[in-house]
């Protein structure tokens, strides 16, 4: 979806620490949030529960890249361009530059 506006969002890194066994058809809930950020780079952070039993916990890296496979700064223009893509992925991106404006970090 993110292509479709121009800007990739490539996996940089990620980590899993599987803390319990989970089973099919077992009911879980899954939360993710963002951890940091910077001009071009975001981490979130997983954490899946079952009950109140932690199952899993979890990060990835990614970062921002335009058609070339240059690095796209978050508060660009291409961008905002972007923010014409699925509900989902825009709900994750509009709170990485709400966080960002919130604190005034962005230039």
């Amino acid at each position: 979806m993110l292509e479709k506006g121009g800007m990739q969002c490539p996996v940089v890194s990620q980590s899993v620490k599987y803390l319990k066994p989970l089973f099919s058809l077992q009911e879980i809930e899954v939360h993710v949030w963002i951890e940091s950020y910077s001009k071009v780079r975001f981490v979130l952070g997983y954490e899946i529960l079952r009950g109140k039993d932690k199952i899993l916990i979890g990060q990835s890296e990614h970062c921002f890249l335009d058609q070339n496979f240059k690095p796209l700064r978050i508060y660009s223009n291409n961008f905002k361009n972007c923010l014409s893509i699925n509900p989902e992925t825009q709900n994750v991106l509009r709170a990485i530059l709400l966080k960002i404006k919130e604190e005034m970090w962005f230039v």
